[in-house]
C-alpha cells in the first residue's frame, strides 16, 4: 500500500497534501505555508516530514528475529504516547524522518511558480525515496486540449479539469464517450487569480488528440479516431512514432482569467493614493455606505456576478448546461452568493491529483 503525497504549489501558498491510502478513500490532510519567500531544500523536507510524522503512524511489529514487517495505522493515541513513538522515528542528527525507510509514499507535484519547483523537488525526493511526478499537459493523456497552446495551460487547472468532470457527476457509469444528461462542467478557482474551467467527456463528435514523442499534439476527430485507438496503441509516421491514446475520455475546452479578490484589494491600495487595503468578508449590502464597504461589495459582487455572466456566455457559446464546482481558498465566501446550483469541493485541486497519479500508477502496471 502506497500513501501518496500531493503538492500544489501556487502564487500565493503552497499545499501539502497527504493520502494515507489514496487508492481506497479520499480522506486527506494538507497544511499550507505561504509561496514567498521561499526556503531552501532542508526547510521544505522538514515541513514535509513533519506532516508525514504527525498524520501517519507507524509501528514495528516483528514475524521472527529476523523479519521485521512495517504496519501502517491510525490509532488513537494521546498526545505523550504519539511523541513517544514518532521521536524514535526521527533522525536525531537533522530531525528529519526519512519516510521512504519504513513506508512506500509516492508523490505528484503540480506548480504554477517554476522557480520552486526544484527546492521542493528535491525535498520530496529526499523524503520519500523517489522522483515526483511532475503534472503537465502531456502527464494526463487522456485528456484532450482544445487550448491553442496546451503548455501553457497552468497544472492547477488541469487537475481542476480532472477532478471537476468526475466531482460533477458528468462521465456516464461504464460508457467512458458518452456524455450523462449532455451536460459539461465549469470549475471555478477563487484562488490568487478567479479561474474557469470548461471541461467535458469526449463522444464521438468531438475530437481526441494524437501526441508524439517530441510533445507535439494535434487534434483529430474522434469519431474517426475513437475506435482505431481501441485497436491501435501506436503507429510508425516516418521515422517518428506516433502515439494514439486509447483513453481520451475528457476534453478541456477553455475558460476564463481573471484577477482574484485579494489581489484586486491589494492592487486598489498600492495603485492609490487614498483607498485603504480593506480586510476581506462577506459585505452586508451590494450598496456599500463607506469606503471600506464599498470596496469589498465591488470587489466581492463584481466577481460574483462577473463568474455569473462569463458562465452563461459560455453556455450560449457551448450549447452545454454547465454544472458549477467551486474550489479554491475563497469559495467558502463566494458561494452563498452564486445563485447557481453549485457543489462546493475548497481542496479539488488535490483531488485532481489523486485522480492523476492513480491514472500513472495504473498504466505502470
Amino acid at each position: 500500500m502506497s500513501a501518496l503525497l500531493a503538492i500544489d504549489i501556487g502564487n500565493s501558498t503552497i499545499g501539502f497534501g497527504l493520502f494515507p491510502n489514496p487508492e481506497k478513500n479520499t480522506k486527506l490532510f494538507i497544511k499550507k505555508i505561504p509561496t514567498h519567500p521561499a526556503l531552501s531544500v532542508e526547510a521544505y523536507k522538514k515541513i514535509i516530514a513533519e506532516l508525514i510524522n504527525s498524520k501517519l503512524y507507524i509501528h514495528k511489529s516483528y514475524d521472527s528475529q529476523r523479519d521485521m514487517k512495517n504496519v501502517l495505522s491510525f490509532p488513537d493515541l494521546t498526545r505523550e504516547s504519539r511523541k513517544k513513538e514518532l521521536d524514535s522515528l526521527v533522525k536525531p542528527e537533522n530531525d528529519i524522518f526519512r519516510a521512504n525507510s519504513l513506508l512506500n509514499i509516492d508523490s505528484i507535484i503540480s506548480s504554477v511558480v517554476p522557480p520552486i519547483d526544484l527546492p521542493i523537488s528535491e525535498a520530496a525526493k529526499a523524503i520519500c525515496g523517489k522522483k515526483p511526478l511532475f503534472l503537465s499537459h502531456k502527464t494526463v493523456s487522456s485528456m484532450a486540449f482544445e487550448a491553442s497552446k496546451p503548455s501553457e495551460v497552468g497544472t492547477d487547472r488541469i487537475a481542476n479539469a480532472v477532478a471537476g468532470l468526475h466531482y460533477a457527476g458528468i462521465l456516464a457509469a461504464g460508457k467512458p464517450h458518452a456524455f450523462k444528461n449532455k451536460k459539461a462542467a465549469a470549475v471555478v478557482d477563487f484562488g490568487t487569480a478567479t479561474t474557469i474551467t470548461v471541461c467535458a467527456p469526449v463522444t464521438d463528435e468531438t475530437h481526441m488528440s494524437q501526441r508524439d514523442t517530441k510533445g507535439n499534439e494535434n487534434v483529430i476527430p474522434a469519431k474517426a479516431g475513437i475506435q482505431k485507438a481501441k485497436e491501435l496503441d501506436s503507429r510508425l509516421h516516418g521515422n517518428d512514432k506516433i502515439e494514439v491514446f486509447s483513453e481520451q475520455k475528457q476534453r478541456f475546452i477553455g475558460g476564463a482569467i481573471l484577477p482574484g479578490i485579494s489581489l484586486m484589494l491589494k492592487s486598489l491600495y498600492s495603485g492609490t493614493s487614498k483607498l485603504p487595503l480593506a480586510v476581506l468578508k462577506k459585505p452586508d449590502t451590494a450598496l456599500g455606505k463607506n469606503t471600506v464597504s464599498s470596496i469589498i461589495s465591488g470587489i466581492v459582487h463584481g466577481s460574483v456576478g462577473a463568474v455569473e455572466h462569463l458562465i452563461k456566455s459560455m453556455e450560449k457559446e457551448t450549447g452545454f448546461k454547465l454544472k458549477l464546482v467551486l474550489t479554491g481558498g475563497h469559495a467558502g465566501l463566494m458561494s452563498p452568493l452564486i445563485k447557481q446550483k453549485h457543489r462546493l469541493i475548497p481542496e479539488l485541486t488535490f483531488y485532481g491529483l489523486r485522480l492523476i497519479y492513480l491514472k500513472a500508477k495504473s498504466r505502470k502496471q
